[in-house]
């Protein structure tokens, strides 16, 4: 064997040593992302339960005020709500908008008695579902005794 020479054994041993560094780097990498991921959103969610306690405050103010109910920077873009709501309506079908609402209670493990906050959350489902009406993502029709709406999505087309 001449020197500066590799035998296919130790090119088979260099080889597997990349293959283990590259699949270990890349599973440090995937937990740090799971990790940040964690944490951003645990922030998120301490965000939202304090846009909900401002606008409680707000409420107590003014109860005719009209918060926006999506952050204006976004543009006409899917919002975290409409997010939300197409989630929602894909995983059970249909949803009345007070069902979308104490859904949305329940997924950000706010108080389920506060009957103001239902109220503003119902508004807002109900304007982000209008909303998506608008632009063809769902459909909504009389449900119950009329003063509910049932929303669907749209059928493709």
């Amino acid at each position: 064997m001449e020197h500066g020479h590799e035998t296919g054994d130790s090119y088979s041993a260099i080889t597997a040593n990349g293959y283990q560094q590259t699949v270990a780097g890349l599973l440090r990498k995937h937990q740090e992302l799971l990790g940040d991921i964690g944490e951003a959103s645990a922030a998120l969610l301490a965000k939202q339960s304090a846009l909900d306690a401002i606008e409680a405050a707000l409420r107590v103010f003014d109860p005719a005020l009209k918060p926006a109910t999506e952050h204006k920077r976004r543009g006409t873009g899917v919002d975290g709500l409409h997010r939300f709501l197409l989630d929602l309506i894909r995983s059970q079908g249909s949803v009345t908008t007070l069902g979308a609402a104490t859904a949305l209670i329940a997924d950000r493990g706010l108080d389920q008695r506060d009957r103001a906050l239902l109220s503003n959350l119902r508004k807002r489902c109900g304007d982000g579902l209008q909303k998506m009406r608008v632009q063809g993502r769902v459909t909504g029709a009389r449900y119950g005794n009329g003063g509910e709406l049932e929303w669907r999505l749209s059928a493709p087309g």
